[in-house]
């Protein structure tokens, strides 16, 4: 880690000869992820030209986290270029990082995505942070929602946390939905 933390291009050269398999692309991710504390534009230019597979989807989740938490807007441009499962993983791994920091900026962004599963993956990593802070909040966001998956995610989110939180209350709230 101390190599990685000094020289992350050579330790990843030296990295790179390493037979294929899930022990170098465990030190790679381990690699990327020192790289984006000093810098996060290197580590994602690495990540953007890994081939296609586990080194480079747990590198760019990596990095895009790390790159939410200065620039949520542009980790998410980023997340919505990739394609199918990468995509959607690291739109959930930038949901969660943006909300963290700014859940009101996040809530934002995720509501006005297009409809489909980029939408959904970042709503429900969002809802999470959302039931987890203000479940009475998200409580009445939700009843304002279309009836579909996404509210069926969050009403899924706010119940368990709020259950954890205040059961009575999570109880009361729940006694008062329609049956769907």
């Amino acid at each position: 880690r101390v190599w990685a933390q000094q020289d992350p291009a050579a330790a990843l050269q030296t990295v790179e000869t390493l037979k294929s398999g899930r022990q170098r692309d465990y030190a790679i991710q381990s690699i990327v992820s020192s790289w984006v504390e000093r810098d996060i534009p290197s580590a994602l230019a690495y990540a953007q030209g890994l081939p296609n597979g586990n080194a480079r989807r747990n590198s760019m989740r990596t990095v895009l986290t790390a790159m939410a938490s200065e620039n949520p807007l542009g980790a998410a441009q980023v997340a919505l270029s990739l394609k199918g499962r990468m995509m959607t993983e690291a739109l959930a791994s930038v949901a969660s990082a943006w909300a963290n920091n700014d859940l009101n900026g996040a809530l934002d962004w995720a509501k006005a995505m297009p409809e489909g599963p980029a939408k959904q993956a970042a709503f429900q990593n969002v809802s999470r942070q959302w039931a987890q802070s203000d479940p009475e909040a998200a409580a009445q966001f939700v009843g304002t929602m279309p009836v579909g998956k996404i509210r069926t995610d969050l009403t899924r989110n706010i119940a368990n946390y709020w259950a954890n939180k205040d059961p009575a209350a999570a109880m009361e709230w729940v006694s008062t939905m329609p049956a769907s």
